[in-house]
């Protein structure tokens, strides 16, 4: 069995091995066949094309079949191995479907269809068409079962707004019908870097287009209508009181300090009747506050009162805006946590929230906390919020160091913002100064894959091996190997708990494929070792009737784990990839590295053990002697 075993780890390595080279180069922009700019392989099943407008150094697309794209445009191109729809868009939710704005086209000898669609459930039918998105030079070919659906669409346009700045969330799916239909098990999520197509562009091999090939005509989408910049009229609901909108929606980004791991004074606040202003980790949200007691407010500016704080969140977004005092520095719970957006018909929802998981609920809303003074704009792509609120519970004061979070997301209602949407600080509403802590959950992701990493990739490994090669232990007497094999298995499990915990303790849930699978092996490979190590110490004796059953159990869960763990672990570094967009080189090499070096060890002591040794010569039994009293000699 252990040659096997070690046959089947060394194939393993010799797979991953041949990946690195990929998993290290820089993929998100390759040379397009199609005359684009970037090309991103999104699955062995997709691929996605485009160009940036006025900047890509880009002459002819699809062998001129459609035009380039202008200032502030993209051109598309979503390449799918099927003969029906392919499907591209954009999330606000990492790995999610929904919301998110999608196109989806195909094209048959009767029709050519690509449309924009709005998903906001599971579901899309022709009620989710997007009338804010508008789709041009629209094209459609269908040939050797890849279908290419091509379009260009403004960068301004639609719910999820579109940046050439950091990493885009995107989902992509095909299926095999020429309608809007499930597309089954073929959707996955991903990201993409749309400024790549701005500098350094690979220089693209265009190809004519398809025979076959055929155009729509370009959609007349209206715009959806803006958002309305005021708030709704004074009222109370549920505790909450709306009052006028602020004056300003923007930011001034001069005057405002960012924050770094260095000291510095309060920064005076461009809003009138707030003291402070900050801008938070990720430079997408800007706090600005005032600690009470003030006196009366002129021109209906805040006005706090003893133990109490104002509040104004301003955000780089049209979606909700949040921001939470947290009794963990880094973590989303517990907190007390203020989420606000404004609605396309310009109604303001702003409520405080009790926070106990990584999920806000609606039922978390706290009505023994009262917000007060509560404000809120939208204008020029910024959200503004602005709220009082009593001191937390949790702290005695509203000096030193406060952890807290902030957060944006695209949407107008509690949907899950992506772990790139979310960040942390430790801030002194006093003095100004401020530590960002957002990095701190790095380090988490780092000790959990490193303590993982070693206690699979190395400590399981030796243990198999010592276990398979018991020959191999050279001290400790006859049960020495015994002594070894427990002991590094036990190290294993004492890992395994304390990367299981980190990971309890410290991650939010991602709903990215990759994260939902890892997540799911983790559990496994810590259920079965455990077994494994439980089953071990309770072991049956030698001669007990029953010890085959034990003998059986363990051997086959213990292989079983072999090919698990390291599993589960190349499932955490592209899971780490897609969360942090981490260079899996770092982390996939020493793996793999390892993995392979046992591996290797195994089966060379496999075969070595198992070589026949040279024949020897058969000792010759020595005549009997005849000796007075040899009772077995001959006697006459």
């Amino acid at each position: 069995m252990s040659v096997s075993y070690n046959a089947v780890v060394l194939v393993f390595c010799i797979i991953f091995g041949a990946a690195l080279p990929r998993a290290e180069a820089d993929k998100e922009c390759e040379p397009s066949e199609l005359g684009y700019a970037c090309m991103k392989i999104l699955a062995p099943y997709k691929k996605v094309h485009w160009t940036v407008g006025g900047a890509s150094r880009t002459t002819e697309l699809l062998g001129g079949e459609v035009p380039l794209p202008e200032e502030g445009e993209i051109a598309f191109a979503l390449e799918g191995t099927t003969t029906g729809y392919v499907g591209f868009g954009f999330t606000e939710v990492a790995g999610m479907m929904s919301p998110a704005d999608i196109v989806l086209g195909w094209t048959n000898s009767e029709e050519t269809v690509v449309k924009p669609y709005r998903a906001v459930t599971i579901d899309i039918t022709d009620a989710e068409l997007d009338d804010s998105v508008t789709l041009k030079n629209t094209f459609a070919s269908e040939k050797d079962g890849t279908t290419i659906v091509a379009y260009t669409r403004s960068i301004s346009d639609g719910t999820t707004k579109l940046s050439l700045e950091g990493k885009s969330e995107v989902i992509f799916a095909i299926a095999p019908q020429d309608e809007l239909a499930w597309h089954l098990g073929d959707r996955d999520g991903g990201t993409i870097l749309l400024g790549k197509a701005l500098d350094d562009a690979p220089k693209s091999t265009p190809k004519a287009a398809p025979k076959g090939a055929r155009k729509s005509a370009p959609k007349k989408a209206k715009k959806a209508a803006a958002k309305s910049a005021t708030s709704v009229p004074s009222e109370e609901t549920n505790g909450i009181v709306a009052s006028k909108p602020v004056e300003k929606a923007g930011v001034d980004a001069s005057s405002a300090k960012k924050v770094t791991d260095s000291d510095g004074q309060c920064v005076t606040s461009t809003l009138p009747g707030y003291d402070c202003e900050q801008i938070m980790p990720g430079e997408m949200v800007t706090l600005h506050w005032v600690i009470g007691p003030v006196g009366q407010a002129d021109n209906g500016h805040p006005a706090p009162k003893d133990g109490e704080i104002s509040i104004a969140m301003i955000g780089k977004t049209e979606g909700y805006v949040g921001f939470a005092f947290t009794e963990a520095s880094g973590l989303m719970h517990p907190s007390i946590t203020v989420v606000g957006w404004m609605t396309p018909d310009g109604d303001l929802h702003v409520k405080p929230y009790r926070v106990t998981s990584r999920t806000i609920f609606a039922t978390d809303v706290d009505e023994s906390i009262t917000l007060t003074d509560i404000r809120g704009q939208e204008k020029d792509g910024y959200t503004t919020i602005e709220f009082t609120q009593e001191r937390p519970d949790f702290l005695t004061s509203f000096e030193g160091a406060l952890s807290i979070n902030v957060a944006v997301a695209d949407g107008d209602s509690l949907v899950r913002h992506s772990p790139a949407q979310r960040w942390s600080a430790e801030l002194d509403l006093l003095s100004g100064s401020a530590r960002d802590a957002t990095k701190d959950l790095r380090k988490y992701y780092n000790w959990h894959g490193a303590i993982m990493a070693v206690s699979w990739m190395f400590l399981a490994q030796i243990g198999i091996l010592v276990g398979s090669h018991k020959w191999v232990v050279p001290v400790g007497g006859k049960g020495g190997w015994f002594k070894a094999h427990r002991g590094v298995q036990t190290l294993t499990l004492l890992g395994t708990l304390a990367g299981i915990v980190i990971a309890i303790l410290k991650f939010d849930e991602h709903e990215m494929t990759v994260a939902r699978i890892h997540r799911l092996f983790g559990y496994l490979a810590f259920g079965l070792g455990w077994l494994q190590g439980v089953a071990g110490f309770l072991r049956p004796d030698k001669d007990h009737p029953k010890r085959y059953l034990f003998d059986m159990f363990h051997r086959w869960g213990g292989f079983l784990l072999g090919y698990m763990g390291p599993t589960t672990v190349l499932l955490g570094i592209y899971s780490y990839r897609e969360i942090e967009g981490i260079d899996i080189g770092k982390w996939l090499i020493p793996s793999v590295v390892s993995l392979a070096a046992i591996g290797g060890a195994g089966l060379l002591l496999h075969l070595r053990r198992s070589k026949p040794s040279a024949p020897t010569k058969a000792p010759q039994p020595k005549p009997a002697s005849n000796v007075a009293g040899n009772t077995d000699s001959q006697t006459s």
